[in-house]
């Protein structure tokens, strides 16, 4: 698998046609209302306490077996294995085991108003997807069951909703300000070269002030989720700051090790926050990567033209936080130099 969303789809195909043994599928289904939790397009918040009530049944179930775990082995993987299988049921215990070990590090991470931002912490031993890992006879998967510790911990999951706030109130504040006259001179700042005509700033005013709206909305919305991916993470990805499918129907933002750091820090978060906004943009209008920050944002002519800055999603992202006063002014120089 090589996306969240082809995750999430096999886990919903696995509750809806597979059956878990007779006790947990009752509870799967009655207590956890999993089969209201997966909707057909994304998570619904309606039921996201059932996260919480499975995460206490398996540790609860641990417990009880911890004896028995002592001696021989097993802990959290034998309770998995247990509620995975059912000989009668369609499918295979590996699909269910699966599915559970993948809610099981599932949070709804913050809900305010109509925003609700789900996070997928995924174990830091995982190189591949849930699906992938968890795969073939129970003897080859088992132990990988046990793999607890999460990529994005608690504090990490608080700050990168943190972040995201801030890219709210910064793309819809910025999106509120097109118009302006101090507006008019930041556009022309971070996307006008020497023979740029003012119709032509009169466009890209406009197809701001609609794209920041359009990411403001998705920072806004019930279905943005913060994931893990193994296997950029496990090839060295982890050094970089975050990526999007932009084919992925769902609204995924894959995190990477720079973009958590910023996000902890309370003197980086805008960098965190200048990341989402970077990613949505190509998400929600199909931005490129023409240039990066280190590259140098200047527009020019030759080399870096209006119309290769009006679509570069590291422009976009500077130029809002310019635009609403929150680019520190070292790097502001720095990037426009």
């Amino acid at each position: 698998m090589s996306n969240f969303e082809q995750v999430y789809k096999k886990a919903l195909k696995t509750v809806t046609d597979q059956k878990f043994a007779d006790d947990w599928d009752l509870f799967l289904r009655t207590d956890v209302k999993v089969q209201s939790l997966l909707g057909a397009t994304g998570f619904s918040s309606n039921e996201a306490s059932g996260l919480d009530k499975l995460r206490k049944k398996i540790q609860d179930s641990t417990k009880h077996g911890a004896v028995a775990a002592f001696f021989v082995g097993g802990g959290v993987a034998d309770t998995i294995l247990t509620a995975a299988r059912n000989a009668k049921s369609a499918g295979s215990t590996a699909d269910r085991a699966a599915t559970l070990k993948f809610l099981k590090h599932v949070y709804l991470t913050r809900v305010r108003g109509g925003q609700e931002v789900w996070c997928y912490a995924g174990p830091k031993a995982y190189s591949k997807f849930v699906f992938d890992e968890i795969t073939g006879e129970e003897n080859s998967f088992k132990s990988k069951l046990k793999s607890e510790s999460e990529v994005y911990d608690a504090k990490t999951r608080t700050a990168m909703c943190d972040a995201l706030q801030l890219a709210l109130t910064w793309t819809q504040k910025a999106a509120a300000s097109l118009g302006n006259a101090k507006a008019r001179s930041t556009v022309k700042a971070w996307f006008a070269d020497q023979n740029t005509t003012d119709k032509q700033i009169d466009t890209a005013v406009t197809t701001l002030r609609d794209g920041l709206l359009k990411v403001a909305g998705v920072c806004n919305s019930s279905r943005l989720v913060f994931s893990d991916h193994p296997p950029d993470r496990s090839k060295g990805g982890w050094k970089d700051w975050a990526f999007v499918y932009k084919g992925e129907s769902m609204d995924v933002v894959y995190m990477q090790g720079a973009a958590t750091k910023a996000a902890r820090s309370a003197s980086q978060q805008w960098k965190c926050a200048l990341t989402i906004i970077h990613e949505l943009t190509h998400r929600e209008l199909k931005t490129d990567d023409i240039r990066y920050d280190f590259d140098g944002l200047k527009p020019d002519a030759t080399d870096f033209p209006f119309n290769k800055a009006i679509i570069n999603a590291d422009s976009w992202a500077y130029f809002t936080l310019d635009l609403v006063g929150v680019l520190p002014p070292g790097d502001r120089s720095s990037v426009l130099s």
